[in-house]
């Protein structure tokens, strides 16, 4: 999260949406890992479109693009996956 807080912004307000897949690269990108499974399963990369209420009320629009492009950026990078599935951790 603190790689997060020190990029600008990707977007705001109907445009925030952007910010999940700049998480997602900038999570790959500080891991050195390809954790594009891992967010596939707690659903980073669904498409469609939803509804938020959260310091304003917004409509997003997640697109088959937008998925492919983060997929994409992190494929370039050659990461390993993690050895593990990192969803079946417990504390």
């Amino acid at each position: 999260m603190e790689q997060m807080r020190l990029c600008p912004d990707a977007g705001t307000g109907r445009n925030a949406i952007w910010n999940q897949f700049e998480f997602v690269k900038l999570c790959g990108d500080v891991g050195q890992l390809d954790l594009t499974d891992f967010f596939d399963k707690w659903g980073f990369f669904w498409v469609g479109e939803m509804t938020m209420n959260d310091y304003g009320k917004y409509q997003y629009t997640i697109t088959q693009e937008m998925v492919d492009e983060a997929k994409s950026y992190i494929a370039k990078k050659g990461y390993k996956k993690p050895s593990e599935d990192l969803t079946l951790i417990e504390e």
